[in-house]
């Protein structure tokens, strides 16, 4: 990532008992979380929910994974408006075809 972003570390915790006192105190736009072997990225999610406007990076223990959570209006225009269209809309695309 190097010369291709630009961040600045505001905070390190060595101990996850800080986050949820000290995080809302900073405010970050990005957390980036390294989670114990066989954790899941659970984390991702209460971190969401104390900072529902940042982005939250959980990053496996062997660094080969790593799982973005985020909260985000979304928005698509429903071009077709057929009842396939619309059961598409609601289930997602993918859950649509495999269902027929």
């Amino acid at each position: 990532m190097a010369g291709q972003i630009t961040l600045d570390v505001v905070a390190r915790f060595d101990k996850r008992a800080l986050l949820r006192e000290k995080l809302p105190e900073i405010g970050p736009d990005l957390v980036l979380v390294g989670l114990r072997s066989h954790e899941t990225d659970r984390i991702g999610r209460s971190l969401l929910k104390l900072l529902p406007i940042a982005k939250v990076i959980a990053i496996s223990s062997d660094a080969r994974q790593a799982y973005l959570h985020e909260m985000r209006a979304h928005r698509a225009a429903i071009i077709d408006v057929s009842t396939r269209a619309l059961i598409e809309a609601i289930r997602g695309p993918d859950q649509t075809r495999k269902r027929g």
